[in-house]
């Protein structure tokens, strides 16, 4: 029986794909992973000959190429009701895995502690893509076309290049001075976690790669999923003239009502930025007629959800600072579906509601 499910929600490049997998078949425990790939209908298939050379280096691999485009977040939502693990994590196909230990570690650390959902690891941006005269993307870093760039930097060498900039660095004193909350072991509850993840700025990120996230499957399970009924529905989206497939954060401020989360000091992923991949491609992506007030909205309907006591209790801490997050986002363009969403999802009378009420004040404002 695996251990972890690696769920991986591809579209459009097999290259990017293959690196990713190639970076996971040297984890050290590769044969305890079951590897689950949701081609998303991209219009070039995922070249299943090709990735399915690297079956034997699983315990499973399975390729499954959706009948229509299901978008990012849907994606994974389809990747996530299909694990049967006590462990699962998001790969994204343009990510990749620079230290072989990282699940390994990451296991171990959320089976030590109950009350840890989830491994928050740590990861570097790469920022080093360009293109090519011909219009052909390529990476200054870890090259996919080797054909049309110079010679590939080792990735051995790749967390010392100059060109990529950690997430979360935990070993800079200086950063770290700037986060709250972190413990010896660098755990940290659930209210710290959130405090940080709202307050992250370019002076004091704590933000990462979602391939750098390993749950709990159990208790993900416990607070509704991942994307459950706390997201933006395709109504509200559609309504509100906004990309619901963006904002997925809801499950990490549902699990910090309740859990803990584990950090990582050194980076064990490398977020890349596919320029082929949906995610990344402006002309092509949907969004790109859309306001993008996604996430004013989805951290609202976040607040409302923890507001109406899916544990079984009230957290004014963590609703105060998603309502505080609200306000520093601001709303740049309602529609004549925004009334009718405030009004929906705002708290009944009480003290929560005046916090509601002073985020839309300031929201609106800025």
């Amino acid at each position: 029986m695996p251990k972890l499910s690696v769920l991986i929600p591809a579209y459009g490049n097999s290259d990017s794909l293959s690196r990713a997998l190639e970076t996971l078949a040297e984890q050290t425990i590769s044969k305890e992973i079951s590897v689950l790939i949701s081609d998303d209908n991209s219009p070039k298939p995922i070249d299943r000959e090709r990735i399915l050379t690297f079956e034997g280096s699983f315990h499973d691999l399975t390729l499954v190429r959706q009948t229509s485009n299901l978008g990012v977040l849907s994606n994974k939502e389809w990747l996530y009701r299909q694990v049967q693990t006590d462990f699962f994590t998001f790969l994204e196909h343009d990510d990749w895995l620079i230290r072989n230990d990282f699940y390994e570690r990451a296991l171990e650390a959320l089976k030590i502690d109950l009350k840890t959902a989830c491994f928050y690891g740590n990861c570097i941006a790469e920022s080093g893509w360009d293109l090519a005269d011909n219009g052909v993307p390529f990476s200054k870093l870890f090259h996919l076309y080797n054909d049309s760039c110079e010679t590939p930097i080792p990735k051995e060498d790749l967390i010392l290049n100059k060109l990529m900039k950690y997430a979360y660095v935990l070993a800079d004193n200086k950063l770290t001075k700037k986060l709250i909350g972190i413990n010896s072991n660098l755990s940290l509850g659930g209210k710290e976690f959130i405090e940080n993840l709202v307050n992250s700025s370019s002076e004091s990120p704590f933000v990462t790669s979602w391939s750098a996230l390993v749950f709990k499957t159990s208790l993900v399970r416990k607070v509704g999923g991942f994307g459950g009924a706390y997201t933006i529905t395709w109504a509200e989206a559609k309504a509100l003239n906004v990309y619901r497939e963006e904002e997925h954060f809801g499950l990490l401020y549902l699990l910090a009502t309740c859990y803990r989360f584990q950090l990582e000091e050194e980076p064990s992923i490398v977020r890349g930025f596919d320029p082929l991949s949906f995610s990344r491609n402006v002309k092509e992506h949907p969004a790109k007629d859309l306001k993008q007030d996604s996430a004013f909205y989805a951290t609202y309907k976040y607040a409302w959800f923890i507001y109406k006591g899916f544990t079984g209790k009230i957290d004014k801490d963590i609703i105060r600072l998603l309502y505080a997050r609200c306000a520093y986002i601001g709303l740049v363009a309602p529609t004549n579906a925004t009334n009718s969403f405030l009004k929906s999802y705002l708290p009944e009378k009480g003290e929560i509601e005046e916090m509601a009420k002073n985020s839309l004040s300031e929201a609106i404002r800025a």
